[in-house]
This record gives C-alpha cells, structure tokens and sequence, in this order.
C-alpha cells in the first residue's frame, strides 16, 4: 500500500519467471511443466512480497512458518503431478496438508473463526431489529 512500485517489480519478476520456465520446460515436457512454470512463478511472487513486506510492515513473526506453508505448497504441486492418476492419494495428501496449516496456524484461525462469528451473529441481530 506504501510502495506500489514494489508491487509492480514483483508482477514483473513473477512474468519474467513464468515465460522462461515455459520456455524452457513446456517444449520439452509438456503440459505438466506448464502448470509446474504458473506454480514457481507464483512463488517468486511469494517470496518477493514476503521480503519486501517484512522491510516496510514487519508482520511475520516466524519466517519459518512462512518457509514450510511455501514448501508445502510446492511438495502439493509436485504430488499432484505424481499422483495424477490416484484422486485419492491426492485427496489424502491436500487433507494432511490442510491438517499441518491448521496446526501451525491454529491461533490465526480461531481469530478468524471468531471474526466470522461474530459477523453471522451481527447479520442475525440486524434483522431481528
């Protein structure tokens, strides 16, 4: 909000990763690359308004939080590759991972859970009145 232009050199070098990873990976690979290609460069989008963040706002707390939820998320792009052909498995694995964010991120989602609460509780007592 303070620096659009970082926000604008981020778009910038999450395009210029997308188009090399295509470049390089889809002719050869295939389709799969492609969509591996949209992952890393939203990663590198991640990772650029993370660091930037962190010098103008300082809200993370524990950068290592922030390390394994982006591990993970590229561990579940990776097995839903792997396991393109076994819903299952891929299922079995979004709901482990889910289960891990919500252990590590347990205190932001009771806050979260509170704040929908409260909201359903202010739609409620406004059509009573």
């Amino acid at each position: 909000a303070r620096k659009p232009l970082f926000d604008t050199i981020g778009l910038v070098f999450s395009l210029v990763a997308h188009l090399v990873l295509c470049f390089l990976l889809v002719p050869n690979y295939g389709l799969y690359c492609g969509a591996i290609a949209v992952a890393a460069s939203g990663g590198v989008m991640y990772l650029f308004r993370t660091i930037t963040g962190q010098l103008l706002y300082r809200t993370i707390k524990q950068p290592a939080k922030s390390a394994v939820a982006l591990l993970l998320g590229i561990a579940l792009a990776v097995l839903g590759v792997v396991l393109e052909a076994h819903f299952i498995a891929k299922g079995l694995c979004c709901l482990a991972a889910i289960g891990v964010y919500c252990l590590m991120y347990r205190a932001e989602l009771v806050r979260f859970v509170n704040m929908g609460l409260s909201i359903v509780k202010g739609l409620f007592a406004r059509k009573k009145s």
